[in-house]
């Protein structure tokens, strides 16, 4: 499938969210051409790559759009999947356009790690101290390790480039382990 390309410094994995806010034409038409349900691809800004673009993004969803006070188009965003980017091209308005596969992550965790209930304790207070993740997810699912692992390696302070190693499907043992280093051990 052919996709448009919006490249950001922000990273998503798959369930997560996001709000966009929305105001260079092409991105406008973006938006547009993604509202039928196609969406399109969320990628990694990344200025040394061609296109800017890492090769590898979420492909999301619009949930919610609004006229944000400012004036401007504010879009939420969902990821449905990862897709692996190919034949990235530019279109006249500036827009990139690329083929996009969707990409296998982590399968569903059947046997919760060791941990889970204090890990997701942490995403919890998070949840309760920013109101914004609560209206981002109002049903969140403390109880999947995955989804807990997710969002914890979306908020947390990694350099994207560190991020950018848990596009791999068999990442989760390695992203477990750098959350128990990182959030238990502090």
């Amino acid at each position: 499938m052919q996709l448009g390309v919006f490249p950001l410094p922000v990273f998503l994995l798959p369930g997560g969210v996001t709000r966009l806010r929305i105001f260079e034409p092409r991105y406008i038409r973006l938006v547009k051409e993604a509202i039928d349900e196609t969406g399109f691809a969320l990628t990694l800004y990344q200025p040394q790559l061609p296109f800017q673009t890492f090769p590898v993004g979420a492909w999301v969803k619009i949930s919610d759009f609004t006229q944000l006070d400012d004036g401007l188009l504010g879009v939420t965003v969902v990821a449905e999947a990862l897709v692996s980017l190919s034949k990235l091209d530019t279109e006249q308005d500036e827009l990139r356009v690329a083929n996009a596969r969707p990409l296998a992550h982590w399968p569903r965790i059947t046997s919760p790690p060791e941990d889970l209930a204090r890990v997701a304790a942490i995403l919890s207070n998070m949840f309760d101290e920013y109101n914004e993740l609560t209206e981002l997810y109002p049903q969140p699912h403390f109880q999947d390790a995955g989804w807990v692992c997710a969002r914890l390696l979306e908020l947390l302070p990694l350099s994207l480039e560190e991020k950018t190693e848990f596009y791999q499907s068999d990442s989760f043992p390695a992203a477990w382990q750098l959350l128990q280093q990182v959030i238990l051990e502090e």
